[in-house]
Order: C-alpha cells, then structure tokens, then sequence
C-alpha cells in the first residue's frame, strides 16, 4: 500500500495526475468520435448534445458525461461509499478490481 501512496505522491509532484473532466463545448480531435459519428443527432433521435450512442474513447480522454458522474455519485450514495465508478463492461470491472 505504500508503493501505491508514494506512486501517487510522485505523480502529484510532477504535476501528471489523470482526472475526469467533461468535454462539453469543446472539439473533438483525440478520440474515435472525431467525425462525431457518436452524438450525431440525426443518428441518435435527439436535439441534445448529451444524448450519445457511444462515448467514442477513453473517459480521460474525451468520452467522460455529466450524466455517469451524477450516476456515480447516487451509487456511491446508495452504497454510502466515498465515492462510485462505472465501467465500460464487466471485463474491465474485473480488470480494475
């Protein structure tokens, strides 16, 4: 456990920890949704943005959504845990436990 707790301080010094962010507003040139194919919305049935087919990438990349974060959260909740997290599939659920 102290490797992990010095990995993470050292990542915290150099300034490169990951964090989730949302990409709203922002053009899309890192993920394999840059022709937008994902949250087209003739494709998907919508006039909102937020309404996706697919995320397209990595969350920390460009394929995180307001709405797993607020799922997170009432999952964390519900479990009265510190805090939640949703995978893509069960193999990475596996893969990150």
């Amino acid at each position: 456990m102290n490797r992990i707790k010095e990995r993470l301080e050292r990542r915290m010094a150099e300034n490169a920890k990951r964090f989730l962010r949302t990409t709203e507003g922002m053009t899309d040139f890192c993920s394999n949704d840059y022709l937008g194919i994902a949250t087209n919305q003739l494709l998907n049935g919508s006039d909102n943005d937020k309404n996706s087919t697919g995320s397209g990438g990595s969350r920390l990349l460009s394929g995180n959504y307001e709405l797993i974060e607020k799922t997170e959260e009432k999952i964390a909740s519900f479990h009265r845990a510190e805090s939640g997290l949703i995978f893509n599939s069960g193999y990475d659920a596996n893969l990150g436990l």
